[in-house]
């Protein structure tokens, strides 16, 4: 999987697979990432989503939990949104 992290403030390109990770006041991180997932040689997609994740206590975790995320579900590039500063 081609992985493009991007800096703080930037967003994927739109229509791409994509995982942003938020820091809430809380100090801990949440994701939410979005995927379309072709099956087979068909030209349908299905969009598959992850909205307001379990909380992870540090940035490291919640960017590998998206990468496995991404994984599970064939993605080939994923940007990661990294949270503002």
């Amino acid at each position: 999987m081609d992985i493009v992290k991007l800096q703080p403030g930037d967003r994927a390109p739109r229509d791409s697979d994509c995982a942003r990770i938020e820091r809430k006041a809380d100090g801990k991180f949440y994701l939410n990432a979005s995927a379309l997932v072709r099956c087979g040689d068909s030209n349908e997609a299905e969009s598959v989503a992850v909205v307001g994740s379990d909380p992870y206590a540090t940035y490291d975790d919640a960017e590998a939990a998206a990468l496995a995320w991404a994984a599970s579900h064939g993605v080939e590039q994923l940007y990661v949104e990294p949270p503002e500063a």
